[in-house]
């Protein structure tokens, strides 16, 4: 079934946690760039990049403690 964005967030925090906001930023800079049609500016680019390494990092983090190994 589909979702919209923010339906999307909070099936992710409900799952992953709110991970110290990365999941909302993500979010709200998607549907600014999709629905408002508006380029984040570099710094706040940097910043979401940052956020999905981190939360790939700390996925991959807790699927080697689960015992899955890392994609």
């Amino acid at each position: 079934p589909w979702r919209t964005p923010l339906e999307f967030q909070r099936d992710l925090e409900k799952a992953f946690g709110p991970r110290d906001g990365a999941i909302a930023r993500i979010t709200r800079a998607f549907v600014e760039a999709r629905y408002g049609r508006r380029t984040p500016p570099a710094e706040e680019i940097h910043r979401l990049e940052s956020d999905l390494q981190q939360l790939s990092a700390q996925d991959r983090i807790a699927t080697t403690l689960e015992g899955v190994p890392p994609s």
